[in-house]
């Protein structure tokens, strides 16, 4: 669980990081979508609320660059903002069969293992994002955030 929680932080200091530059980039279009969104919820006469989701900046990169990750930042971000792991069908991470979780029980104690050749979900989960968000030179992937300044 600590483990989580320390992930969850990363993840949220990087959401934010990605919001703080797409406002540094385009302020009024953050605000454009937004207020549209909000005159959308009146007149359906739902309550409007005074923050602004992150599904407004997830609709500005949309509208900018085409990235089918999007939706799995979105995901992962919405998943961790209420303590749980996002869908296997997001995360196209394979499942926890019985032999992994007999061997992580098995060694677990030993030294190194958790270091080592132990990789949590979590932590995949963030490697991937990671990726996703911040590019990967073994991909070749230059990720959201220079996508960003690239607009």
């Amino acid at each position: 669980m600590l483990e989580y929680n320390r992930i969850r932080e990363k993840i949220f200091d990087n959401i934010f990081d990605i919001e703080k530059v797409i406002c540094e980039k385009d302020l009024k279009g953050i605000i454009k979508i937004e207020l549209d969104k909000r005159a959308e919820k009146i007149n359906k006469g739902d309550e409007v609320f005074n923050n602004v989701q992150f599904k407004v900046f997830v609709e500005w990169l949309k509208k900018r660059f085409v990235n089918n990750d999007l939706d799995f930042v979105r995901e992962v971000r919405n998943a961790f903002s209420h303590s749980q792991f996002p869908s296997i069908s997001i995360t196209n991470l394979p499942q926890i069969t019985n032999a992994k979780a007999n061997e992580f029980i098995s060694k677990e104690q030993t030294q190194g293992y958790k270091g080592t050749e132990y990789i949590s979900l979590s932590q995949q989960i963030y490697n991937r994002y990671c990726e996703i968000i911040y590019g990967s030179e073994k991909s070749k992937n230059k990720g959201i955030m220079e996508s960003i300044k690239d607009i």
